[in-house]
């Protein structure tokens, strides 16, 4: 991620910027109190990085920062309308500013005042610093220090592992062995799986970038669930199956890659879990399908292969794509399932304030970024690239998705359909292709030949 800011410095992939929309009276000194504290708590936050005339970049932490706290009261803005748009001017006028990785801290934050009981709080950071799996941790530490201070108590905050101790982990792995099980692995890829449509859809002038959000209703939700239960399967194979699936169907290549992330957390060290950094990697995961594999079995192998990977998660991308026959990317579109538990409200006493709404505004250096939001409902995010996928290209790459995972949960059908008669066409585009294209019909007069 360093090599990628460098590299493309006036790029705003990885700025990632948290929105919460914040109901009720919000005590500005205390949320900023919190905060420091919660700087001072957890070394991360007081990250920077060193790489000028050094042969390997390295990480420095301050022993004390001041927390970028800004205020701002829009008040007199009347309309909502009006306050909406100045927001949305004022997120990209935030990621224009980017952040100098050499200079820590590398977030910041902003407090706009709405209305008397409501706040939009925006935290931008760079994505070196943490994952999402770190949010719930962070959050959790501001807002029980937001509550001590209220009460008048002091905060008390539970101690965490170092991200140190990460570092010295990494550095204790055997490499040789990664070089050669990536090498393995990686033997049978002779070029990498690029999808893009540049060459079919109009460029659009207006945005470079854009996500298409998407929902699986809670019935066909709780059937994948039940399906991936029933055969020993996660959900994330489910889906990630499914999306591969349909990536090969598109490259129409034996054997495709795309990245999927992974969190890095499943490794020997104690405490975990509960520590504050970044751990997430992106690997390249194979989508090989044998002629006679059914969908069952193509899951299993499929999950019995992320597995096998995560036993070298810990190596870095552009590492695992030099030890490749091709010495480049390997592919353009990555999947992410996000498997970290965060709650859609968080409530607080009945004199201080909620949290109604949170969204993320984030970019990747990839074309195409897919996103699963588990919960009762599937929620599905694609981030594209606007050079490569149009609006209708999403749109389908979605319907070819979900016409993947209802063939999962008909009653016996992921053991008796192999994949090779697996057909993406959605109804609609079945209904299209057989009865309004086909609808040839026509009047000829009666008494003359057609030549």
């Amino acid at each position: 991620m360093l090599f990628q800011a460098l590299y493309a410095s006036t790029s705003d992939a990885y700025f990632v910027q948290s929105v919460f929309e914040l109901e009720g009276e919000v005590d500005t000194q205390t949320l900023q109190s919190s905060w420091q504290m919660v700087s001072d708590h957890h070394p991360i936050l007081r990250t920077g990085f060193v790489w000028e005339k050094l042969e390997t970049p390295l990480q420095y932490v301050l022993e004390s920062t001041q927390v970028p706290f800004t205020e701002y009261d829009w008040r007199e803005i009347d309309e909502e309308k009006e306050q909406q748009k100045k927001i949305e001017e004022f997120i990209q006028e935030d990621r224009r500013k980017g952040f100098d990785l050499s200079k820590a801290p590398l977030f910041r934050l902003a407090l706009i005042q709405c209305a008397k009981d409501k706040h939009y709080l925006i935290w931008s950071q760079h994505h070196i610093l943490t994952d999402g799996w770190c949010l719930p941790i962070i959050l959790g530490d501001v807002f029980k220090s937001y509550q001590a201070i209220r009460e008048g108590k002091e905060p008390q905050l539970a101690p965490r592992r170092p991200y140190r101790d990460y570092i010295a982990w990494l550095q204790q792995q055997d490499m040789k062995k990664a070089e050669a099980f990536w090498k393995e692995y990686l033997a049978n890829i002779e070029e990498p799986t690029l999808l893009s449509f540049k060459d079919i859809i109009e460029k659009n002038p207006e945005k470079d970038y854009d996500t298409s959000s998407f929902e699986i209703s809670i019935e066909e939700t709780e059937q994948l669930k039940n399906f991936a239960q029933k055969h020993n399967l996660t959900l994330n194979t489910v889906i990630q199956g499914a999306v591969g699936l349909v990536l090969k169907t598109y490259i129409q290549q034996p054997e495709v890659t795309m990245g999927v992330t992974v969190s890095g957390r499943s490794i020997n060290l104690p405490g975990i879990e509960e520590m504050v950094g970044l751990f997430i990697n992106t690997l390249p995961l194979k989508i090989a399908p044998q002629p006679e594999d059914n969908i069952l079995s193509f899951l299993t192998n499929l999950q019995e292969q992320a597995q096998r990977l995560n036993d070298y998660a810990y190596t870095p991308l552009a590492q695992i794509q030099s030890w490749s026959n091709i010495n480049q990317s390997l592919f353009n579109m990555t999947f992410v399932f996000e498997n970290y538990p965060v709650g859609e409200n968080i409530l607080f006493k009945k004199d201080s304030f909620e949290i109604k709404g949170v969204r993320s505004i984030e970019k990747t250096e990839y074309p195409l970024t897919v996103i699963i939001g588990p919960g009762r409902q599937l929620h599905i995010s694609l981030s594209y690239q606007t050079e490569h996928f149009n609006e209708e290209c999403i749109k389908r790459f979605f319907g070819h998705t979900k016409q993947i995972l209802r063939y999962m949960i008909q009653p016996q059908e992921g053991e008796k359909i192999t994949v090779h008669d697996l057909s993406l066409l959605t109804p609609q585009e079945e209904h299209q292709l057989l009865i309004e294209w086909n609808d040839t019909k026509a009047e000829y007069p009666e008494q003359k030949t057609i030549h």
